[in-house]
């Protein structure tokens, strides 16, 4: 088992996958972590570099609050018209007021997350990169391996700390008494957007660190069997 995991206390350098090939070999790169754990902080960073469209999976689930992204609302547009139900979803506000059953939210996720991939393929001379939390919960382990990651060392008390901060929803309580009552609401949802989802984050790694043994023994098997061929004949000398 690998040793790496997002840990609950102590955060850690970010976990990177073949990202020396991200713009050589492949044209997209996906970015993961936590709820909280710096995934859009670090693809604008890695955007100022170099000429690179950032691909959010946020889009789906609040795309009011992208209305005025020209880029945002262009995909969500594109990909409304092969899946009806995610613009139903997003006209009624059907993710936030949790009128979708599990299935259909994973349906529509996994539809999402195939049209960017498919969105990306098209355009192969332009790099892309996908962030978000549903990389490690929709997309196939294959899509991911054949590309490059990078995951969020960004331990779970920090994340809670900084999604905390952030949220402008704590700043508009009025009295402390709100502010309490919503802080409890987002302890509560942390079982959900922390342990649960930190389990399946570590997994990911584990799955991807298992796949680099693999093809690590493989090619030692390739590269033995090359050698074998070659002195087969000189013992045949002999």
């Amino acid at each position: 088992m690998i040793k790496y995991k997002i840990g609950l206390l102590f955060s850690k350098k970010d976990y990177l996958y073949n990202v020396d090939n991200y713009g050589k070999t492949y044209n997209l790169l996906f970015i993961t972590g936590l709820v909280g754990a710096g995934k859009s902080t670090i693809s604008k960073e890695l955007s100022k570099e170099k000429e690179i469209t950032i691909l959010s999976q946020d889009w789906l689930t609040w795309s009011e609050v992208y209305s005025d992204d020209k880029i945002a609302m262009d995909i969500l547009n594109k990909f409304y018209k092969t899946c009806p139900k995610a613009q139903e979803a997003a006209i009624n506000n059907l993710w936030h007021k949790n009128l979708l059953s599990k299935i259909e939210k994973n349906k529509i996720k996994t539809e999402y997350n195939n049209f960017l991939i498919d969105y990306t393929l098209k355009n192969p001379d332009k790099l892309y990169i996908i962030e978000g939390i549903d990389i490690y919960k929709v997309i196939n382990l294959d899509e991911i391996i054949k590309r490059g990651i990078i995951i969020k060392g960004t331990s779970v008390i920090k994340c809670f700390a900084r999604r905390y901060r952030r949220d402008k929803t704590i700043n508009n309580q009025k009295n402390l008494i709100s502010k309490i009552n919503y802080l409890i609401m987002v302890i509560k949802q942390s079982k959900i957007f922390y342990f649960k989802d930190r389990t399946k984050l570590n997994k990911l790694i584990n799955n991807i660190h298992t796949y680099q043994k693999k093809e690590h023994w493989f090619f030692n098997a390739l590269s033995f069997n090359d050698s074998f061929t070659l002195v087969l004949p000189l013992l045949d000398k002999h």
